[in-house]
């Protein structure tokens, strides 16, 4: 699934930060509401509806693990 342009890294370490239970959609890039666990996976968006709802964590992880380049820099 590709993520979202909105979603950087900064936003997400700024969400580790707060240890709030940061989650973002990878489909539209909105925050979700609440509180959410960091590995949570597949939760239903409030704004597009795409179950594609992921915390803070597994999208650091992914980023960390992908290879794409910009992640090592």
């Amino acid at each position: 699934m590709k993520i979202h342009k909105s979603i950087t890294v900064d936003r997400l370490l700024a969400m580790h930060e707060a240890d709030d239970g940061g989650a973002v959609c990878y489909s539209c890039g909105v925050d979700h509401d609440g509180f959410l666990e960091p590995d949570a996976e597949r939760v239903k968006c409030h704004a597009c509806g795409d179950h594609a709802v992921y915390g803070y964590l597994n999208l650091l992880v992914e980023w960390s693990t992908c290879g794409c380049g910009y992640c090592e820099e």
